[in-house]
């Protein structure tokens, strides 16, 4: 709707006019052609200078540079009642306030895809048949994510090799941890806590390395395998696996924004931004996620999985930050399990 609409290239170098400024924005004043003329202030950030900020806060709260007040206003902005900001200022602990703000920045819609955004996710995922229910506050499937790719050239780089050597390998066979690790919180003390035989588990797997993955799940079939295909683990899950749909052969793709074609294809890099984000949504939405905080996505996925809670005993009075927020269950697969502030 604007006029005189500005190309990538300009707001790409209004954002690198701030590279020394931290956390600061840059706007500009754009005429929307859908509203009479009428000037809009456009504010144009980068993803660095949202890190910036939110490690300018953190470091306010771990050396009391933010005041409770300023704490109370943030709150309120985020949509949080008057007995919730007064609870939320008064948080002690640097995980449970980063754990707050989130619950609040999910409740307020602040973490919110485009509505265009939304829908072609949404349509993407409707093609995928997947045989349970992604979209329910409590869902019926587990999710793993599995990332390699060029993340074992850096951060989990030290997590592979002190793997190995736990094992005995002072030289690794493979640079990666193998997706057997991952399945190591399906115990039979489950099943001997239910009284059951079997627990039967639908497990989706976003990953960059479909192929190599998939030749892993085929080797342990084969020796635990079922009649009808799954995967028995510790005599007592059975568990079936899915993939996105254009994994499902020897061309399987991957979702990295700078894979499958050249950087100018605009279309093709939305395609795959649309299918990782596909893979994204159903993972926060899972009952279990297994996965590292290596990984950017494992902790954005955690983020995600933050909610407000019992907001009705929050106005009366009776309870504490610990149980008024809801973290869905996180299973770490390796590496450090103390997760990050938000954002950084």
């Amino acid at each position: 709707p604007f006029q005189l609409a500005k190309k990538i290239q300009d707001y790409d170098k209004l954002v690198d006019s701030l590279a020394e400024g931290g956390y600061r924005v840059a706007y500009f004043h754009c005429q929307d052609s859908n509203r009479d003329g009428k000037t809009t202030k456009i504010y144009v950030t980068a993803a660095y200078h949202v890190r910036y900020r939110l490690q300018f806060m953190h470091d306010g709260l771990e050396h009391g540079g933010i005041s409770r007040e300023q704490i109370l206003l943030w709150a309120l902005s985020l949509g949080s009642s008057i007995e919730e900001a007064e609870l939320f200022s008064n948080i002690t602990n640097t995980q449970d306030f980063w754990n707050f703000a989130m619950a609040l920045m999910n409740r307020s819609g602040i973490l919110k895809l485009q509505p265009w955004i939304a829908r072609d996710i949404e349509n993407h995922i409707k093609t995928f048949r997947l045989p349970f229910n992604y979209d329910q506050t409590d869902s019926d499937f587990d999710a793993i994510h599995i990332r390699r790719g060029d993340k074992l050239l850096y951060e989990s780089k030290k997590e592979v090799k002190k793997y190995w050597k736990s094992r005995g390998h002072n030289h690794p066979p493979v640079n990666y941890i193998p997706f057997e690790h991952y399945l190591r919180y399906y115990v039979k003390d489950d099943c001997v806590s239910r009284g059951v035989k079997t627990i039967n588990r639908d497990v989706y797997l976003a990953t960059d390395d479909p192929i190599i993955v998939k030749e892993e799940i085929a080797t342990l079939i084969k020796v635990n395998g079922t009649r009808d295909g799954t995967l028995l683990v510790d005599g007592c899950y059975s568990l079936k696996f899915h993939f996105h749909p254009t994994q499902s052969d020897s061309t399987a793709e991957t979702f990295h924004i700078q894979h499958g074609g050249p950087k100018g294809d605009c279309v093709s890099r939305y395609e795959r931004s649309i299918a990782a984000l596909s893979d994204l949504i159903i993972l926060t939405k899972s009952r279990t996620f297994i996965g590292e905080y290596n990984s950017n996505w494992g902790r954005l996925v955690r983020l995600m999985r933050i909610s407000m809670d019992n907001c009705i005993k929050i106005e009366k009075g009776i309870l504490g930050v610990n149980e008024t927020v809801r973290i869905k269950d996180v299973r770490i697969a390796f590496g450090s399990e103390a997760p990050l502030p938000s954002g950084l």
